[in-house]
């Protein structure tokens, strides 16, 4: 039991990691169709990954529990959605702070909003901000100001399917700049103000080998405090400081 609840109170982004993996090997077998026809869309691919941004219809007496309002299904339903059962915890099925996704263990003491999801934790045990367009770093610079022992950010290499002979230089190296900036912006976070020791930030980055194939992830961890060294890092190895997930 006591195993059980250190789990709930800490998930770390290798165990996060461990637990996309498995969901995402899942959908590729079972879901295969599913995300080649959601993958073209901005609409479509937000709803299959965070799930939809209609808001919370459900009685305020429901407490997020069920029966859920439609809007609550389809994103208890989503990618996001699935995890949290693997990791022992819960999801809020409303945008807590406008966040894509917020997970939870129920054994803390929850505060109770307006609408029947709206329920507050002590903690937020993950965070995560999912973002289909290049505006990337305004997704980073929420996640940084929002205290989580593990903020994640999931976003896509927009150089496009294009082979690397061919493509401009905009597109070889929009994803190495655009790590530089996020990292950059946890730096300044940083200097500015020091978060708690042992935060993680997982960066998961979504990407295609060509049409018609399912996506693949990299990803990268940088702890609280250790922006600089990981900027340090990428002007070394550029895009080397990615590993593939999946």
């Amino acid at each position: 039991m006591k195993g059980d609840r250190e789990v709930k109170k800490r998930v770390s982004a290798k165990q996060f990691c461990r637990v996309f993996t498995r969901q995402w090997m899942e959908d590729s077998r079972n879901k295969r169709d599913a995300i080649l026809r959601a993958w073209p869309g901005s609409t479509t691919w937000t709803e299959y990954i965070p799930g939809t941004k209609e808001r919370c219809k459900c009685p305020k007496e429901s407490n997020g529990n069920p029966p859920l309002c439609i809007p609550c299904q389809r994103r208890e339903e989503s990618f996001l959605g699935r995890l949290p059962r693997k990791l022992c915890l819960r999801r809020s099925l409303s945008e807590w702070y406008t966040l894509d996704a917020v997970y939870y263990a129920e054994n803390q003491r929850l505060h109770h909003g307006v609408l029947g999801c709206d329920l507050y934790p002590t903690c937020m045990h993950v965070i995560v901000e999912h973002e289909n367009d290049k505006r990337v770093e305004e997704e980073m610079s929420k996640l940084a100001i929002v205290r989580s022992p593990l903020k994640v950010l999931i976003f896509y290499d927009h150089h496009g399917v294009v082979e690397y002979a061919i493509a401009s230089p905009e597109q070889r190296t929009w994803l190495a700049e655009k790590l530089e900036q996020l990292f950059g912006i946890g730096e300044d976070i940083e200097a500015s103000w020091s978060e708690g020791r042992g935060t993680e930030y997982l960066f998961l980055i979504g990407d295609r080998d060509g049409d018609g194939q399912i996506p693949f992830w990299r990803y990268c961890v940088v702890k609280a405090g250790r922006f600089g060294r990981m900027r340090r890092r990428l002007k070394r190895k550029g895009e080397g400081v990615l590993r593939r997930l999946c």
